[in-house]
């Protein structure tokens, strides 16, 4: 019986895919010159202050919440224990890595068929900003700990929809309370999961949400009354978030979190509040200030920015800092497919309770960016639910059509990829130059 259950059909191809996934980041990882900058720079920092017994400071030696604190606590724990070396943590990295697909597998498996969850790893396994991307396993980046933290809580909650069980939720909340102190972005999401209980349990939501809501605070805890010792004041997670918003929400702002506009403007008024006896916690309460208070005295601007971050969120483009490429040719294929499938989604009744969270997570963040700061490293997050609708579409064509029909329209959505790849620039200054003419731009 064991024997049939390791060589079933669905587990050969899905153990022979996570393989696959597990070689191509370690190829990526063990030829990867490591050389930490920006922000792989102060989590190295942070995390060999921690290793040498200095406790959670900055550069000055000073306690600090400037970063939250996981990742770099995860980066201590593998120096501690096989050296400091970049490697050790990369290859970690690739494991986590290669075990998210094996997530992208269950949660595709659990919210549709195997079918989808195999479609789905295939193309997790190979996607390129899951491998390559400077923000992937071979960098020392919140992205790969995040992502599998994130999309394992997600899996735990479809799992207690299904089961009922109380110990999945209770996993699920500490997997996203740990994942809150890897990256902040995911800190009002539990909202969206009590809106998801609602739907799911209906008048009984409230136990669940409780105990997923009490375990996510006591998850916090600890670093937040670290934080107020240190800073007098309430600071849950991250001390950056106020630097982070006025740097995407100025007079000079595009929509996006501006290095320039940070390196003269930023940087500057935060060493000069420092002088002046400020705190990190009070320093980002000032830019917080200043942020809303030139919103709410530029609504058009507002708007404008908050359209403009919407189209950035699900931009095409890449980061100029991960390739000379300025299209995403592999998201760009992905994302006819996955908007197809959240779309058919909405029609399957048998699946509708559970793709329901997978649907609300991407809302989430495309709401958090819209509001706060567009960025392509808050988009990966979503991605593993994207490929995931990507495969059900895929699944569906194929199967209600056949191979030949199915062919024909994947070719041409294909079409339509390229037909967005070459447009795009032009449609972006259109609705750019549109937005400006009727005075809701700078």
């Amino acid at each position: 019986m064991l024997s049939k259950l390791i060589f079933s059909r669905t587990n050969t191809i899905l153990i022979s895919l996570l393989f696959i996934a597990l070689v191509l980041r370690l190829l990526v990882v063990l030829q990867t010159e490591i050389v930490p900058h920006k922000d792989a720079a102060e989590y190295n920092g942070m995390a060999l202050q921690i290793l040498q017994g200095n406790g959670y400071v900055g550069e000055g030696g000073h306690p600090t919440a400037i970063r939250p604190p996981f990742y770099p606590f995860f980066l201590a724990i593998v120096y501690y224990f096989f050296g400091y070396t970049f490697t050790a943590a990369t290859i970690i990295q690739a494991l986590l890595g290669a075990m998210t697909c094996y997530l992208v597998f269950l949660t595709g498996a659990h919210c549709f068929n195997n079918r989808v969850g195999l479609i789905g790893t295939l193309f997790a396994s190979i996607y390129p900003p899951f491998v390559t991307f400077s923000y992937g396993p071979a960098s020392l980046n919140t992205e790969t700990l995040f992502i599998f933290l994130f999309l394992l809580s997600l899996y735990l909650l479809l799992r207690y929809a299904d089961e009922q069980k109380y110990i999945y939720i209770v996993s699920s909340a500490i997997f996203l309370g740990l994942a809150m102190l890897t990256r902040t972005s995911a800190l009002l999401f539990p909202l969206f999961v009590l809106v998801w209980l609602i739907y799911v349990r209906k008048v009984h939501f409230l136990k669940p949400f409780l105990i997923f809501g009490i375990l996510v605070f006591a998850t916090l805890l600890p670093w937040t009354l670290r934080n107020a010792i240190v800073f007098k004041q309430l600071v849950p997670v991250a001390t950056n978030g106020g630097a982070v918003f006025y740097g995407a929400n100025n007079p000079t702002a595009n929509g996006l979190y501006s290095a320039p506009f940070r390196r003269n403007e930023i940087l500057p008024a935060h060493n000069r509040l420092l002088k002046e006896g400020l705190n990190e916690a009070e320093i980002s309460k000032y830019f917080y200030k200043k942020s809303i208070d030139y919103l709410k005295s530029n609504p058009g601007r507002t708007l404008y920015l908050c359209v403009r971050r919407f189209i950035m969120f699900w931009d095409t483009s890449l980061p100029l800092d991960i390739l000379p490429l300025k299209y995403n040719y592999f998201y760009g294929l992905l994302l006819p497919f996955s908007l197809t499938g959240i779309f058919a989604s909405f029609f399957n009744k048998e699946t509708k309770h559970t793709t329901l969270l997978l649907t609300l997570a991407i809302f989430y963040y495309t709401f958090f960016s819209s509001l706060y700061t567009a960025s392509v490293r808050d988009r990966v997050v979503i991605e593993p639910l994207l490929i995931i609708y990507a495969s059900y579409c895929l699944s569906v064509i194929f199967t209600r059509f056949g191979f030949i029909a199915g062919a024909v329209v994947s070719a041409g959505a294909m079409i339509l990829h390229f037909t967005i790849y070459i447009y795009y620039s032009a449609f972006f200054s259109a609705i750019s130059g549109t937005l400006k003419t009727i005075g809701m731009s700078h």
